[in-house]
């Protein structure tokens, strides 16, 4: 076959659409992201999709499931940074595993599209998705942190309604405004108007708006707010050194930890069982993890730590007690 302009621009343009898709999600989620990006995040992903649909038997799976991929990896990717400067092993594969099972959930889009007419494949297409979400909020390697509807977890206002439908039902409309505001825009392009998918947009965005109204009054004065510092960090927990010295632990973390930089927090949040040698229950006070931590906390007497550990106690029933197992 000759090649033509159109064939060299074919592949770098479904990479540009998938690049967009994964940094526009990227730069939509919490904490620091813009939360608007949501609804039109996927929009660049649906135009790559319009242009595999071109193609015809295995290729066009395997397109939809890289180009899917490229654009969760950047998405998800970016979002777990920081994992990558406390292990970078798990990093690498928590963002792999999980931009792959995401990915599967493009596929049926191609699977339907020949023998369902008009836009019923996107129907699939979002029920694929929340079944992908639902799974990997189930199975051992998955993560909650990237339901789509997690997305407006700093925009609590927005979404009162996730009362009544939950986060689930919230990954739904949002995944809906996507696509309805890509035909929409398609319609536009063809110089068309469908006063129908007008509608139903304004219908599926009506809950975020409806929100406002569902929102609760702010009583919460100054006084009940409390400043929130977590340290993210990657400790050899169970090394020999720390556990016959679970002290030095709770030096290492102090340290990394820098109370003196904190100026009005209140609490800092430790890893969870990152002590791995808490002692005695029942001489909690008086073991090593413990009263070093009280000692250091004597300078700071408006802070507080949370942090989890692994203590020890003689079972009250003997080998009977469940806990002894």
């Amino acid at each position: 076959m000759k090649l033509t302009l159109s064939s060299f621009l074919y592949y770098p343009l479904l990479l540009f659409l998938a690049l967009l898709s994964g940094i526009l999600m990227y730069f939509a989620w919490p904490n620091y992201g813009f939360a608007p990006f949501l609804f039109v995040g996927f929009i660049p992903l649906f135009a790559a999709f319009e242009l595999i649909s071109k193609k015809t038997g295995i290729q066009r799976i395997l397109l939809a499931f890289l180009v899917g991929f490229i654009a969760h990896f950047i998405w998800i990717g970016g979002s777990l940074h920081w994992l990558h400067e406390t292990s970078p092993k798990t990093y690498y594969t928590a963002i792999t595993l999980e931009s792959l099972s995401i990915s599967l959930a493009c596929l049926p889009f191609f699977m339907v599209e020949k023998r369902f007419k008009g836009n019923w494949k996107w129907l699939f297409l979002v029920s694929a998705w929340m079944l992908v979400e639902h799974i990997n909020q189930l199975w051992m390697l998955g993560t909650p942190y990237f339901v789509l509807g997690s997305g407006f977890g700093m925009q609590p206002q927005l979404i009162q309604v996730y009362e009544y439908i939950g986060v689930e039902g919230g990954s739904a409309l949002i995944f809906a405004v996507n696509i309805l505001i890509y035909l929409v825009l398609k319609d536009g392009l063809n110089k068309r108007i469908n006063q129908r998918k007008i509608s139903l947009l304004g219908i599926v965005v009506l809950p975020f708006l409806l929100s406002f109204f569902l929102s609760p009054e702010e009583n919460v004065s100054k006084r009940d707010k409390v400043k929130i510092a977590a340290l993210h960090t990657y400790l050899e927990a169970y090394e020999p050194r720390f556990k016959d010295q679970p002290n030095l632990a709770v030096d290492s973390l102090w340290k990394l930890s820098q109370p003196e930089k904190l100026g009005d927090y209140e609490l800092i949040l430790w890893p969870e069982t990152v002590i791995s040698n808490m002692g005695w229950l029942n001489n909690l006070i008086n073991e090593k993890a413990y009263s070093t931590v009280n000692e250091k906390l004597k300078a700071y007497p408006e802070l507080s730590i949370c942090f989890g550990g692994i203590g020890f106690s003689v079972p009250a029933d003997g080998k009977n007690d469940p806990y002894s197992r």
